[in-house]
């Protein structure tokens, strides 16, 4: 009975800890950017967007096919849409974030997130439990790109 009791007031305590870390998107959003997702076809993508700048492919790399469009980069591996990177207004998460946002924005949308530097550049990550992440890169205090990418 002690035992059951322990477990309830550490989930209890979980509970209050995850209430307060700030809102957290749902899962179809955080594997979604610019209207593209994680896991869609090419053909989808080339549908959706329509004929890319230019198509990459690339060997040795998990991600070895790139279609590149103004401020959109979208990257695939055999399941599909394996990664999106924005530079542009245009292409935002679904929580409407995108390049020329502050901090203050994001932490609106996705809750806190610690920051790192990376090549003169501050990035802040968002990880999901299923090998996702969303990954902001902030210069002179505002997002400059957003990337979702899912790891192999």
């Amino acid at each position: 009975m002690k035992a059951l009791f322990l477990l309830l007031v550490i989930c209890g305590q979980f509970a209050v800890t995850r209430a307060n870390a700030g809102p957290i998107a749902p899962e179809a959003e955080r594997l979604t950017l610019g209207g593209i997702t994680i896991g869609q076809s090419e053909a989808s993508v080339i549908a959706t967007l329509g004929k890319p700048r230019h198509r990459k492919q690339e060997e040795h790399f998990f991600l070895p096919i790139t279609l590149v469009y103004r401020g959109l980069v979208v990257s695939f591996d055999e399941q599909g849409v394996g990664g999106v990177l924005s530079t542009s207004k245009k292409f935002c998460t679904p929580a409407k974030i995108c390049p020329g946002m502050t901090y203050a924005q994001v932490v609106k949308a996705y809750g806190p997130s610690d920051a790192y530097e990376r090549d003169g550049a501050t990035f802040r990550d968002y990880l999901w439990d299923d090998g996702c992440w969303l990954r902001l890169k902030f210069q002179a205090g505002t997002v400059s790109t957003v990337e979702t990418t899912c790891s192999p």
